[in-house]
């Protein structure tokens, strides 16, 4: 059985973000919907950003950052992959 990471073993630590889903990993590539996404497809995009945003935002958990950082940092994360056009 998989334990979860010591940052969220310490209940000294906020409880974490229930925005984003329930799942911290990244899933495979979705190479349907990302083609989708840049074709323009907006409900596309919009399953993509549901899918990694938890992902995204554990990742930076993980580096240290307190919770709401990390929601504030996820959110830069999408924001700037939107604005620079990276997909």
């Amino acid at each position: 059985m998989e334990t979860a990471p010591p940052f969220l073993q310490n209940p000294s630590v906020p409880r974490e973000t229930s925005l984003g889903g329930s799942n911290p990993r990244f899933p495979l590539t979705l190479w349907t919907s990302v083609l989708s996404a840049q074709a323009g497809r907006p409900e596309a995009l919009d399953r993509l950003i549901r899918i990694y945003w938890k992902p995204v935002y554990f990742f930076i958990r993980r580096r240290g950052h307190p919770v709401e950082d990390a929601k504030d940092l996820t959110q830069t994360f999408f924001s700037v992959f939107l604005e620079k056009n990276f997909l």
